[in-house]
């Protein structure tokens, strides 16, 4: 009893370590796809905004400002889109398919409830799925609305005119010391001579 009780255990543990060994490989191959991802989308929408007509990057709202904000925080979240439901999804098939399986070898009517089961299950969860979804987007529709009529707008414009002071805060404190920067290139060109 106690030899069998160790077989056990020892199995337990074994399998502990591989379930773990598993998570952790599943996690980070994920996390390179999604950043692998997240670096295409950034590069293909930085050379569609280089590629864009010089007088689209002079209205506010093509603002350098509002493109970094974008390449920084929206395409971050394809991140979560991309790698972590697909994770999910992987993980749960692996799972389901390792039960029956088990359930096969141990008790064959177990595995064919499973059978049964397994079907109406993917299918009540691809239902729920679609109806969070559905519903994420109506209130996202419904705030995007509330937002261009309410104060958000001016916050924006706020926004932008800020952006653009701190971008061309250098050129501006250029301006009034052009005499300083003229009189500094005029002495090193003399002492080059």
């Amino acid at each position: 009893m106690v030899d069998a009780i160790k077989y056990w255990v020892c199995l337990m543990v074994l399998l502990s370590a591989l379930i773990f060994a598993a998570k952790s490989t599943a996690v980070i191959c994920f996390n390179a796809v999604g950043n692998n991802i997240v670096a295409g989308v950034r590069k293909e929408l930085y050379e569609a905004v280089m590629r864009k007509d010089v007088g689209w990057h002079d209205d506010r709202l093509n603002s350098s400002g509002v493109i970094t904000a974008t390449l920084a925080s929206d395409v971050q979240q394809l991140t979560g889109a991309s790698s972590e439901g697909t994770a999910s999804i992987v993980e749960a098939t692996a799972a389901f398919v390792w039960g029956l399986v088990l359930a096969f070898i141990f008790s064959w009517p177990i595995a064919v409830i499973g059978l049964v089961a397994g079907p109406i299950l993917c299918i009540g969860s691809y239902l729920q799925e679609k109806s969070n979804n559905d519903m994420y987007f109506e209130s996202s529709v419904e705030a995007e609305v509330e937002n261009k009529n309410s104060k958000s707008n001016q916050l924006r414009q706020a926004d932008l005119l800020v952006s653009d002071l701190i971008l061309n805060y250098k050129t501006v404190a250029s301006f009034g010391n052009d005499n300083v920067v003229i009189g500094e290139y005029a002495e090193l060109l003399r002492a080059k001579t």
